[in-house]
């Protein structure tokens, strides 16, 4: 068990190169695919076996769009953020980031899951193929709860735009 999706995956990779054992990753999407990316590129590499729930890394990957606590801790403030709706550098679509795709990029299969049998299929899916000895990821698509769990609010930025209109 661990705190940082990066250390976390360093760990389950050695854990499967000791035992032999495929190994337990569950890891938030943003996290996991910002702190995860070169291992799993490593673990894929190697042919480690594990679950990552974010190689024989079954991963599974936690996707809700956005920081939901952060999120729930700025509201908890009650300050502008909770008033407005508008909760900056929380929502994380607009491009979505598609883990599958991600991981087909460093030749690693997998599948998303957007309903509870979709999951299970996912996961018993990841399970034969990890045991087969190859990497697999399940992206799963989970729902934002808690306060603004509605708001898909975030600040447009293109710096083309921004550099535009500094030079004008």
């Amino acid at each position: 068990m661990g705190l940082r999706e990066g250390i976390v995956a360093a760990m389950a990779d050695r854990y499967h190169r000791a035992c032999l054992e495929t190994a337990f990753i569950n890891g938030h999407v943003i996290a996991a695919a910002a702190q995860m990316g070169g291992q799993l590129y490593n673990t894929s590499r190697a042919g480690a076996a594990l679950v990552v729930a974010a190689g024989t890394w079954l991963v599974v990957a936690r996707n809700n769009l956005n920081y939901q606590t952060v999120r729930g801790g700025f509201h908890r403030y009650d300050g502008q953020m909770a008033e407005t709706g508008k909760y900056a550098g929380m929502y994380l679509g607009d491009p979505d980031i598609d883990f599958v795709q991600l991981a087909a990029s460093q030749g690693v299969k997998g599948q998303r899951a957007t309903t509870p049998s979709e999951l299970a299929a996912a996961l018993k899916r990841g399970t034969e193929v990890t045991a087969a000895g190859e990497p697999y990821v399940v992206e799963a698509m989970i729902r934002r709860i808690g306060a603004g769990a509605e708001s898909k609010w975030h600040e447009g930025f293109k710096l083309s735009e921004r550099m535009q209109s500094r030079d004008a």
